[in-house]
């Protein structure tokens, strides 16, 4: 009776692992690659993108739906799970607009996503830039740092400051006469590919989201004042306020070389027309 009893057990165990595993949510996929066509990104993914954005209309090129962002070119390739829907964390996808009639398709022409999916502490967001600067690299890209100049400082009164590693970071941010809203920590380029990493202090940048008296309208000088008031040094190093954010565009040369291939198009599309008529 005691084998049946625990085969019965293993079966329901088994059966119960089955169902939950069944019960996880499958998250739509957008594959996507720079300069791919819209169609391509439709055709690759899983996600059920708006016309709008097949007919290179603007108005939709934020993900605020959980997803996950698949990238995959000769360059890079990497994926990440966008479990959350907290909307200051939305994917950004940049695609060009189709301004006239004869337009080429619009691409992909640059885009933006946050890897963590909520709020976290400072440490924790210097620890993420690690993670994919080192996967970044590992794939062949070249940093282009320079000591960093934090140029987001908002109180002009404080002076320029300068970093020379990431290892800085969390320590401006913990000075609240700074109030440091983000700062570019990270820049890498391959071939005719730019990654830039920032961090970001979201609620200095947004306003707080417990918090409802500040208002990020307010003058500097007076969020300061609040968040010394209402924030010890030990509660900054630890407070859920940060992410990080991760924006891909084409290199100068390859901005440029795109500018000159859509005027190519405009060009052609307008003698055309004169010859129609």
């Amino acid at each position: 009776m005691k084998i049946i009893k625990l085969c019965a057990c293993l079966i329901l165990l088994h059966f119960s692992v089955a169902c939950a595993d069944q019960a996880k949510p499958v998250l739509p996929v957008i594959q996507l690659r720079m300069d791919a066509p819209v169609s391509e990104v439709q055709a690759k993914s899983s996600y059920q993108f708006d016309q709008k954005f097949l007919k290179g209309v603007p108005g939709k090129e934020y993900i605020t739906t959980p997803h996950v962002l698949f990238y995959k070119d000769a360059d890079l390739e990497f994926r990440v799970e966008k479990k959350g829907d907290i909307r200051s964390l939305a994917t950004y996808l940049g695609y060009e607009i189709r301004h006239f009639e004869g337009a080429p398709e619009s691409l992909i022409s640059h885009f933006s996503f946050f890897p963590i999916d909520d709020y976290v502490d400072a440490r924790t967001a210097v620890e993420q830039i690690k993670k994919f600067r080192d996967d970044f690299i590992s794939q062949g890209f070249i940093s282009t740092d320079k000591p960093w100049l934090d140029s987001y400082v908002i109180s002009s009164e404080q002076p320029q400051k300068y970093l020379t590693s990431l290892e800085g970071l969390e320590s401006l941010f913990l000075n609240s006469q700074s109030y440091v809203k983000e700062i570019r920590a990270v820049v890498l380029k391959k071939n005719s590919i730019e990654i830039k990493i920032d961090i970001v202090n979201l609620r200095r940048k947004y306003g707080s989201r417990t918090d409802a008296d500040d208002d990020r309208h307010a003058r500097i000088e007076d969020r300061i004042a609040r968040e010394i008031r209402s924030l010890t040094p030990a509660e900054l190093k630890t407070e859920p306020s940060y992410s990080v954010q991760i924006i891909f565009s084409p290199t100068r040369e390859r901005s440029n070389q795109r500018s000159e291939e859509i005027d190519i198009f405009r060009r052609a599309a307008s003698l055309n027309e004169r010859k129609e008529k």
